[in-house]
């Protein structure tokens, strides 16, 4: 339970400043996955103005989520409460038993808000990822490195070559 030497109401203060900071990421969630919505269609159409404002928008979306965070531990730790990640809901649960406000239903649409926002993440790397290699191919190719393949034998044997001819001299 609670620690019986902090004031309930500094506990219900401290569960309202916790709602009003939850809120905000559930604001800034929301924009992030706009954000990375709107990031894979330029990611898809290589508009690479845009794709890089919005890594500047996400960036400082994150940052002040980050801060946000850092400051909900301050406070945690200086009412005596945890504050590590395995232990949060457990703080949230002592919160919400002592104050009108329900921080539990808040932190699980966040907590779903943010694997929405991972899976849509990982789409947009997996874009990226697939740009790079073409442009590595690209590369390579300029630069007459053209990498192995592999042929076959007439017993079927499979044999590796690399060829080093720039494009320029085919």
């Amino acid at each position: 339970m609670v620690n019986p030497s902090i004031d309930p109401n500094t506990l219900a203060k401290l569960a309202n400043e916790i709602f009003q900071s939850l809120g905000a990421d559930k604001i800034d969630l929301a924009q992030l996955r706009t954000l990375l919505t709107e990031e894979r269609g330029a990611l898809e159409q290589r508009e690479h103005d845009a794709i890089t404002e919005y890594a500047e928008q996400k960036a400082v979306i994150v940052k002040r989520m980050e801060k946000r965070n850092q400051l909900r531990q301050t406070l945690l730790q200086r009412n005596q409460l945890a504050a590590t990640a395995e232990r949060w809901q457990d703080t949230i649960a002592k919160l919400d038993a002592v104050s009108p406000v329900r921080l539990l239903p808040l932190w699980l649409e966040i907590e779903s808000e943010l694997q929405e926002c991972q899976k849509l993440l990982a789409i947009n790397e997996k874009i990226i990822g697939g740009m790079k290699q073409s442009v590595d191919r690209f590369m390579n190719i300029l630069r007459g490195q053209t990498g192995s393949g592999q042929t076959y034998t007439a017993t079927g044997k499979a044999e590796s070559f690399t060829t080093t001819k720039p494009i320029t001299s085919a």
